[in-house]
């Protein structure tokens, strides 16, 4: 159970990206800025979460479980970091041709 809740919270994490990057691809262009800090936000609120996931699991026995989570930790992750690579394209863009 120790790894439930900041697992969760990076996929809630993960989720705010995408509408983050939504909103700057679609959103009012004056709130650009707007939409790179709450990406931002939510990024290092995913790595915080998975860091909680990671450090919680080496309390665990069940290796298969314990695997199971580290992949799919490490999956969102990467999920994450294209997320806000792509952010932060969409967002400089707009700022530099604004």
């Amino acid at each position: 159970e120790a790894t439930n809740i900041p697992f969760k919270t990076l996929k809630y994490c993960r989720d705010i990206m995408n509408l983050a990057l939504e909103a700057a691809q679609h959103g009012n262009p004056n709130s650009i800025s707007d939409a790179g800090v709450s990406g931002e936000m939510a990024n290092a609120g995913a790595k915080s979460a998975a860091l909680n996931v990671f450090i919680n699991l080496k309390k665990i026995e069940d290796n298969k479980f314990c695997k199971k989570m580290n992949q799919n930790t490490h999956f969102i992750l990467d999920e994450t970091n294209s997320l806000i690579l792509e952010i932060q394209k969409v967002v400089a863009i707009a700022l530099n041709n604004g």
